[in-house]
């Protein structure tokens, strides 16, 4: 096992602006929630429990492609959670898309903070935009 090759497709993301789309969609348009897990104070890529819960990188690839990587790495794909990660942020890098680090860390900040995670996270990718001259795709009412 291990041989990691299982390459996720990340359909539509060539761009830093692609892979923020992409997270902005997912959480704050979409509203879904966080992918970690507060008992063991870690980031779940994916969670075959809660299908939309994933991290910023997770949200990225297909439940199929997780599933598919825990079986090549692990040998088994029935785990309940995939928290590995770095294989999307390879192919990520590998395009040259540089904010990949900083999307798992607004996600991770957004997770561990009290209060409603959707208006954190909108703030972390707010500040991430600037950084880095995006625009985030459009401002969503945060109210409920």
């Amino acid at each position: 096992m291990g041989t990691r090759n299982i390459v996720p497709k990340l359909k539509g993301i060539n761009t830093n602006q692609d892979a923020l789309n992409k997270v902005w969609d997912h959480f704050v348009k979409n509203r879904h929630c966080a992918g970690y897990h507060k008992e063991r104070e870690e980031c779940v890529t994916y969670d075959s429990s809660r299908p939309h819960a994933r991290c910023a990188l997770g949200c990225m690839t297909t439940p199929k492609e997780c599933e598919a990587y825990l079986l090549d790495r692990y040998g088994w794909s029935e785990c309940p959670f995939l928290y590995d990660n770095v294989w999307i942020q390879e192919v990520l890098e590998g395009r040259g898309i540089t904010i990949a680090s900083r999307l798992q860390e607004a996600h991770d900040d957004a997770a561990m903070k009290d209060g409603p995670f959707i208006e954190h996270m909108a703030r972390n990718l707010n500040a991430l935009a600037e950084d880095y001259d995006l625009t985030t795709p459009g401002r969503v009412s945060l109210s409920v």
